[in-house]
This record gives C-alpha cells, structure tokens and sequence, in this order.
C-alpha cells in the first residue's frame, strides 16, 4: 500500500477529523508528515522538513499507515451493518439463548438476509439452523438449505468473476480487435447465462444486465441479430432490482456506474441533449475516477467525450478540461494506460498542442509495449504521423511511416487498408505537390478512409477526416513554409 495515495484519496471530512485527532492527542509529527503527504510533497522535502533519521521516517510512516486503517476500519458506513452483527454474533445466539428463542431470532435474521439477497451469510443461518436440529426431522431441510446456500454464493462469486473477466478481454479485444478475444466474449455471455438459469439471484440477474449492456453497446457486430431487450430496457431493469436492494452497498455503486452506461447510450444514439445531462452528473461524482476492473468497463467514455465536446463545438477546451477532471489512472492496466494515452492525444490536437502530443505518445511506446495490440500501435503511430506533419518534422515522419507501413504489410491476416489511407493523406500533405494537387489528392482519399473505417477496426474514430481535418492539415503545413 502506498500511504501517499491513501492519504491523498481521503475525503475532507476524513482528512480534517483524523487532523484533529493528531492535534488532540499532540502528536505533532504524525500531524506533520499527514498533511505534508496531502500536498503531494517529494520524499526528500520530506526528510528536510521532519529531520528525522531514515530509520525514525519509515517507523513513522509504518505507524501514521497503522493509525489511518485503523480509522477508516471504525469508521466503514453500511446500513446492513445490524443485520452483519447478527450474523456475527449467532455462536452467541445459540450458546445463551434457550432452543426456541434463539431459533426464533435466527429465523428472523434469515429472513432480513433473504430480503437483501446475501446469499454468503445466509451460510452461516443454515449452518447454525442444522446444528440446532440435528435431532429433529428439520435437520434434512437444512442440510438442503444449507448446501443451496453454499451453491448460490460459489455461484455470484462466480458470476462476479465472469463480469471481471468479460471487462477486462473487453479492453483486450478494443486495443486489439482479435478474433479469438471476440469469441471469448461471446463464451462469457453464454457463462452468465448459464449460472444464472441454474442458481437464480438478483446479483447475477444484474452482472448478466451489465454484460448485456455492454455487449450491446462495445462488441455487437451489424450482421449480429438484434438483442432480446434494448439497452434502455436493460438499464431500466438494473434500477428496478436497486429499488428492491437499497441497502446493499454494491448496488448503490452499480447505480452511480449506470450513468456512464445511459451517457454511452446517448452518445451512441446521438441524443447529445440528454448525453450533456448525464456527463455533468459523472463529473460532479467525481466518476472520472472510475476503474476498468470493476463493475463496467470504461475505456470507451474517452471516445464519448471527444464526440460531446465536438458537438457542443468545444473540442479545443478538452485538453484544458481534462487536466481539470483529475482523470485518475490505474498504471498496472496497461488497457487504461493507452487507451488515457489516446484520449490525451485526441485532446492535443484539437487544443493544437502537437509537440505535448508527441512527448505523450512517445513516452508511452517507450514505456509499454504493444506487441500484442497490434490495432492500438497502427492507432499510436498514425496519431504520431499527423503530429510530425503538423509540425513539419520530416524526418520523423519518414522513419515512423516505414515503420508503420511495414507493420501493416506484417499483419497480413488483417485488413488495414483504411490505415493505409489515412498515412498516404498525411504523406501527401507534407509532399512537394502544388496546394491545388494535395488538395485534390487529400479529399479524394479523405473520401475512400471514411468508407473504409466503418468496420470492426475502425481507426482513430474520434478523429473525424472531414474539410475541418483538412483545412487544418494543409493550413498548419502551409505556417510551416512560412516560418522556414
């Protein structure tokens, strides 16, 4: 764990109340090294500051840490937490209460568990319940119950699996546009399916709803039949089995998630109006801090956004506005890490920030390596072409095209040839041809890359190769000569 991080992602409530906490009991170091934390301080200004020995700065850093957990673990906020205590305290139950009272409460507590689908501790109620007749006839209809139990618990852990899984290829399958990530997909939608016609469950209805969604949303192809329920049905039922569930924390969580899936809808269906809605009630939520492994999957909002900004013909303020967000990026997901690259990228060009835009794209192929997402490299390197050739580096572009038309010729079990187009429009705006010629020339491909990227593997969809794009292109070369 990084206390940094910890500290930083405090809320003020927390931050200010373990602030007072220190101040009460006069631990002025700890006070100090918590707020200086909280700044975003460096390691060696922290040494400075404290005038500590190394030995004394991680004791206390190892102690703040200790005293941190132990607050946020007293102060965890649940409105099940009554019916948890309970649960946790059946041993009691049986053990001081006479036979009939204590079965009487148990049943009571299975009751309330049932009502909010807690299948784990519903373990523990049979468990106790079997244990409680095991002389009685009953002990057999517990046993039953008890093992339906077990079975209904394996099963939502699995089908949360199935839901973290089916993310994550969902991101894989994005960056790579693989065959075989789309039949794996496809298996996990058939796996929720599945575990949900045997063990019914209110949980697993809403992690099927959630792949569906996104199925329908991501990955389904246009030769693919319709689904049986529309996105907005699908949408509509999460909130339903919500309304039945207010207490369960995890789908007060899915709830707040719903409103990124109704943006994407929008989006998709071009209802900009209604889209502006639900991105503004994401970024007072502070959802911009969302991650891909958890209960959907994010990479697309990026996309989303650039195709909101530019209706609201706002696109040059993304840049600004992204630095704003505090967009939070998990580093370990390589997914998220290119596809935050991308988006940062997209959001140079149109603030024509293009050198920002190289060192980005730059920094990220030396940092991570995208052998094994071949469609994200051709997306990578085409973005850099167009950066060199709005800043009429020459030489870069001609070393990173052949690197690039090479990398296509490789790949021949795909068809790039809407890449091929794109690179040969950017080529051409940095050749020595007439301003009339490139013109002519560059709408003539312009034409064919827009009804080639209509596939599958679409490439740089947030782009848009329209007279905009060209104008852009061809005014940018034409300050270049200008300034040489």
């Amino acid at each position: 764990m990084q206390l940094d991080k910890v500290i930083q992602e405090l809320d003020e409530i927390d931050f200010c109340t373990i602030s007072s906490q220190f101040r009460q009991n006069k631990s002025e170091k700890f006070l100090k090294l918590f707020e200086l934390y909280r700044k975003h301080t460096d390691e060696g200004e922290l040494f400075a500051q404290l005038n500590v020995s190394n030995a004394a700065f991680y004791t206390l850093k190892s102690r703040l840490m200790d005293k941190i957990q132990d607050y946020l673990f007293k102060n965890i906020k649940d409105e099940r937490s009554e019916i948890l205590k309970n649960v946790a305290n059946i041993d009691n139950l049986i053990f001081q209460f006479p036979k009939e009272t204590a079965i009487a409460i148990i049943k009571k507590i299975e009751q309330d568990l049932i009502k909010n689908d807690m299948q784990h501790e519903l373990t523990v109620i049979y468990h106790a319940l079997k244990k409680m007749n095991i002389n009685t006839e009953k002990y057999y209809e517990y046993s039953q119950k008890y093992n339906i139990a077990v079975a209904n618990s394996l099963a939502i852990d699995k089908g949360e699996n199935v839901l973290l899984d089916f993310n994550q290829k969902l991101g894989q399958y994005y960056l790579n546009k693989e065959e075989q990530d789309f039949k794996r997909l496809m298996f996990y939608k058939k796996e929720i399916n599945n575990l949900l016609n045997l063990y019914p469950s209110d949980h697993l209805l809403v992690f099927k709803y959630l792949i569906d969604v996104q199925y329908s949303l991501f990955v389904r192809q246009s030769d693919e039949s319709i689904e049986e329920h529309s996105v907005e049905e699908l949408l509509r039922r999460i909130v339903s089995v919500y309304n039945e569930h207010t207490d369960d924390k995890c789908y007060s969580f899915i709830m707040k998630y719903l409103d990124v899936l109704y943006f994407e809808y929008y989006i998709q269906q071009k209802l900009f109006v209604n889209a502006q809605k639900y991105f503004e009630k994401i970024v007072f939520n502070n959802l911009n801090k969302v991650h891909c492994n958890r209960c959907y999957f994010t990479f697309n909002f990026f996309i989303s956004t650039i195709k909101l900004y530019k209706f609201n013909s706002k696109e040059d303020r993304l840049l600004t506005d992204v630095e704003a967000f505090d967009i939070e990026i998990d580093l370990d997901n390589v997914f998220e890490k290119i596809l935050f690259t991308n988006f940062i990228a997209y959001s140079c060009y149109y603030s024509s920030s293009f050198k920002k835009g190289i060192t980005t794209l730059n920094k990220l192929l030396s940092e991570v390596s995208l052998k094994s997402f071949i469609h994200s490299e051709i997306e990578i390197k085409l973005f850099l072409l167009l950066f060199y050739a709005l800043e009429g580096m020459h030489e870069h572009f001609n070393s990173t095209y052949r690197s690039l038309v090479r990398k296509i010729k490789d790949a021949i079990q795909y068809d790039y040839e809407n890449a091929l187009t794109l690179a040969e429009i950017l080529k051409t705006s940095i050749s020595t041809r007439s301003e009339d010629s490139k013109l002519f020339r560059i709408r003539e491909l312009s034409a064919k890359f827009n009804l080639l990227n209509n596939s599958s593997r679409a490439i740089l969809p947030g782009l848009g190769i329209d007279d905009l794009f060209v104008n852009k292109l061809l005014s940018r070369k034409s300050i270049q000569l200008i300034r040489a």
